[in-house]
């Protein structure tokens, strides 16, 4: 059984642009030595139109979503990214639908259990050592504040790990997962995949539930029941 990589990041309104440099090759292809830009054009978005200008279009969706007059500050979240990929050898011998398959199974399962509109992009990179894709999401809160520590809080992640194994193994793709690792800086999230892997405490798989002992269910459990009823 392969490992799931499942990393989530926090971004401030400071590092959108660090973000959209690395996820859309804007600048970065040319100096970033795990960049292979002759693969770059098989880099896909599963939520392709929703945002082209991260900056512009992220507070452009913020400011007519929220639910809320005051500013938004300069060290507010205003987006978590989820990093989300597996070992090299899972994508080995999979061909190019049987990918994209995957990581459509990824973005079903956040969207069935989060709003979907708060889903901006779905970036897979196909340009580096292991396929993985970013996927931002808006922290917006039921009554639609940003509150990323409610919205993605350490239970909460733990919770959408384990059920995001459940989903995928009931798709026929058996994974397990390696525990999150949760930052404000950009390095770590957009270094290489398989580095990360490596650098995971897998001693503690197996303090996250069902990552060890998962069967086939009806339906992936809801992962966000904390966050509804707070």
């Amino acid at each position: 059984m392969s490992k799931l990589i499942s990393k989530i990041q926090k971004v401030k309104i400071s590092e959108l642009d660090e973000i959209a440099y690395h996820n859309q090759r804007t600048n970065d292809s040319i100096f970033n030595l795990e960049i292979d830009p002759s693969k770059t054009k098989h880099n896909y978005d599963l939520r392709q139109g929703r945002t082209q200008n991260y900056r512009v279009d992220i507070l452009n969706y913020i400011n007519h979503t929220k639910r809320f007059d005051r500013k938004i500050r300069h060290d507010t979240i205003l987006l978590c990214e989820w990093n989300i990929s597996s070992e090299a050898g899972f994508f080995r011998d999979k061909p190019d639908k049987g990918i994209r398959a995957f990581f459509q199974q990824i973005l079903i399962f956040y969207s069935k259990n989060m709003d979907e509109q708060g889903i901006r992009y779905a970036q897979v990179h196909l340009d580096e050592a292991i396929p993985h894709i970013h996927m931002g999401v808006i922290p917006f809160t039921t009554d639609k504040k940003l509150n990323a520590k409610k919205v993605f809080s350490k239970t909460i992640v733990q919770n959408i790990q384990a059920s995001l194994t459940q989903h995928l193994y009931d798709a026929g793709l058996e994974v397990e997962v390696i525990p999150t690792v949760t930052t404000s800086t950009m390095k770590s999230t957009h270094s290489d995949t398989d580095t990360a892997f490596q650098n995971q405490p897998t001693h503690s798989i197996a303090t996250i539930p069902q990552a060890r002992t998962l069967k086939p269910s009806a339906k992936s459990p809801s992962v966000l029941r904390e966050a509804k009823h707070q």
